[in-house]
């Protein structure tokens, strides 16, 4: 299939384009090209997915052909014979950092990646959570994803866990790099070679040349989460896939239930205190705890920042 001239870039489409696609693919390399943000929607079936890979991957290909010939002089070639995986650390090429709502929708995205020429010669990492990716026996068990985590950590801090001890030799082997894998790929290569598949694609996220790193929304959105996962969006390209569901999920990770059972106890535990505050005024006995030893009155204590519900 010929490739498509957009802009300059050349985008390797594994179909023929439709002229929907061609403009989806346009506005995603001029958004690149002016270090813009865009918000770009296209009708159901017109392979939104496929168009916003293909364009992206085609435009960091490019951009580190670029880099490529500024800082280590070669043949045009040659600079992709060996593929995106070169070892060359001078090279600050862009990763893409896709976000998607669900671990399956993420796998879907990865199906769409191996249907691409860009698929064959390019890094990626999944940074899903240990419910989908842990493989230990006894950790992968657990009920809740807090029990799950404070002994996965215990397992790590003891050196009893066989799988993460052979995160390294993972790395050292590229058993996880050597081609592109969903989730479900990935924990049967964990399985088969005994290493966890968890740890070893947060170990390939930070390699210069991991080229696409998958998340789901929350860990890229959460400072805390983009700091344990080293997600840096600075300098990267970040891509949120159907992005109308963020709204909803900000909401949702600002938010907090309160049920009617803890409501009733501040409520309960509050009067206690002013019934207590009352008996110490009529005493004349009311302590508040300063320093200085002084009492506090009944209208004194009420005026402080303290509501009652009723």
């Amino acid at each position: 299939m010929p490739a498509l001239d957009i802009h300059g870039i050349k985008v390797e489409f594994p179909f023929t384009a439709y002229e929907v696609q061609k403009s989806y693919m346009t506005k995603v390399i001029q958004a690149l090209n002016t270090h813009q943000n865009a918000a770009l929607e296209s009708p159901t079936g017109t392979g939104k997915t496929l168009c916003l890979l293909c364009s992206t991957l085609a435009w960091r290909r490019q951009h580190l052909n670029e880099l490529k010939k500024h800082t280590n002089p070669v043949s045009q070639e040659d600079a992709w014979s060996s593929s995106e995986k070169s070892k060359d650390s001078a090279i600050p090429a862009p990763k893409i950092i896709y976000a998607s709502r669900t671990h399956s929708q993420i796998s879907q995205v990865v199906k769409e990646l191996k249907r691409t020429d860009y698929g064959k010669d390019i890094t990626i990492s999944i940074l899903g959570s240990r419910e989908q990716m842990c493989i230990h026996p006894e950790v992968s068990k657990q009920t809740s994803n807090q029990a799950m985590v404070h002994m996965c950590r215990g397992k790590i801090n003891k050196h009893t866990c066989q799988f993460y001890n052979n995160v390294e030799d993972a790395k050292k082997n590229n058993i996880f790099t050597t081609k592109v894998m969903d989730i479900e790929e990935l924990v049967t290569v964990g399985k088969s070679r005994t290493v966890c598949p968890y740890y070893s694609e947060r170990e390939v996220s930070k390699q210069n040349e991991c080229g696409i790193i998958f998340t789901p929304y929350n860990y890229l959105l959460d400072r805390k989460s983009r700091a344990t996962n080293n997600l840096e969006i600075r300098g990267n390209i970040v891509i949120f896939d159907e992005a109308h569901n963020l709204e909803k999920l900000c909401e949702e990770s600002t938010s907090f239930d309160l049920t009617s059972l803890e409501v009733a106890k501040c409520i309960e535990e509050v009067g206690d205190v002013l019934d207590a505050a009352t008996k110490f005024e009529e005493s004349g006995t009311v302590a508040d705890g300063h320093e200085n030893g002084e009492s506090l009155s009944l209208s004194e204590f009420k005026s402080q920042d303290l509501a009652i519900m009723k």
